[in-house]
């Protein structure tokens, strides 16, 4: 009879305890959820978790538009033409510049008539570049520098090693030569054999009746100007050079 009752005592004690942690834990979950609730819902907790340097280093790089991994070769070449233009505030006159058409055009318009001549003994690409590397436009140039813009335009991921760094650096101006004639325009017009500017046929022949006032057969039979593709505007600049 002893033993039953012990049986019995225990049993109840087994059942009360499995009663008391079920209890505890729904009772911990609830403060659970609801701590939650109010940490994502409360401005100034969030906002120490995003201050936080050691917890929000990925968007605190986002917000600062700084890419630290390397990117699909169209977004970061792409990145790299708006770099280029954004370095561009205004024209050797000092005549603001401030769309990008007006930007693509004042580089080709400055890159034809200072090294045009280059161009029938280098080649278009090589011309450029050696354009670029005398510092015509106010890209970066030094070591450092270099580095650190291919690893925010996201050409290259983040602590590149040595060799990359040099193979980087070695490129750079053959690089960004190529990235600025993927954006040069078709056709320019040209007066005396000088470029004034560059666009698609279109816009040159539109251009040509803007800035003159005759139709644009009689600016090109007799005013000296002339609309060419960009392929043949080059030679007709080393021939009078």
């Amino acid at each position: 009879m002893k033993g039953k009752t012990n049986e019995v005592r225990n049993n109840i004690i087994n059942r009360f305890g499995s009663i008391l942690f079920n209890a505890a834990n729904s009772f911990l979950f609830t403060i659970f959820k609801h701590a939650r609730l109010i940490l994502f819902n409360n401005d100034a907790i969030w906002n120490v978790y995003n201050n936080n340097p050691l917890l929000s280093i990925n968007n605190n790089s986002q917000q600062q538009g700084v890419t630290t991994m390397k990117l699909h070769h169209t977004k970061y070449k792409q990145n790299f033409v708006n770099y280029i233009l954004d370095t561009i505030d205004e024209d050797i006159n000092g005549k603001p510049l401030t769309n990008r058409k007006d930007k693509i055009n004042y580089i080709f318009e400055r890159f034809y008539n200072e090294y045009g001549w280059n161009i029938e003994q280098q080649g278009k690409s090589k011309a450029m570049a050696e354009w670029l590397s005398g510092l015509a436009l106010n890209i970066v140039y030094t070591y450092t520098d270099i580095i650190k813009l291919a690893i925010e335009m996201g050409g290259i991921d983040e602590n590149p090693s040595e060799r990359l760094q040099d193979k980087v650096c070695e490129n750079y101006f053959n690089f960004m030569a190529n990235i600025i004639l993927s954006i040069e325009p078709s056709h320019a017009i040209s007066k005396d054999n000088e470029v004034i500017y560059f666009g698609s046929d279109q816009d040159c022949f539109t251009k040509l009746l803007d800035i003159q006032p005759f139709s644009t057969d009689y600016a090109i039979k007799h005013g000296g100007y002339n609309i060419t593709s960009n392929n043949l505007h080059w030679r007709s600049i080393y021939k009078t050079a």
